[in-house]
């Protein structure tokens, strides 16, 4: 049981690492094309794809996590603050960039944490 549950939380960590990765893609070529013209942003959706599966999984009890969707999406936001039509804000992409590290670091430590916790149901220390 305890080997069943491990496997579900890496595997919904493992999705969720891979779409943070996918994330931080996305936002740095945001920045990179931030003085494009006409250039517009995208951002990732993957958080109701997981979802989804997640409600699959407590109702099937199907535990894979491979279909979770992630996909950039570009954003046509009505505001073009500039003349150039880029929609890119250099402040709110790099809040972006930092909040994105920040959830992979958590989701390492999540990772390392059940990793620890089977080494210690496995070997006793």
């Amino acid at each position: 049981m305890i080997f069943n549950s491990m496997y579900f939380q890496n595997a919904v960590i493992g999705s969720a690492m891979q779409a943070a990765v996918f994330r931080s893609e996305i936002i740095s070529n945001n920045i990179a094309n931030a003085d494009t013209p006409g250039f517009k942003k995208s951002r990732v959706e993957f958080e109701e794809s997981l979802r989804k599966a997640l409600d699959n999984a407590m109702q099937t009890g199907a535990k894979d996590f491979s279909g979770v969707g992630m996909r950039a999406v570009i954003t046509h936001e009505n505001f073009n603050y500039r003349v150039d039509e880029n929609n890119v804000d250099m402040e709110t992409e790099m809040s972006a960039l930092y909040q994105n590290a920040a959830r992979y670091d958590a989701l390492t430590s999540m990772l390392t944490n059940n990793s620890r916790r089977f080494n210690l149901v496995v070997t006793g220390r």
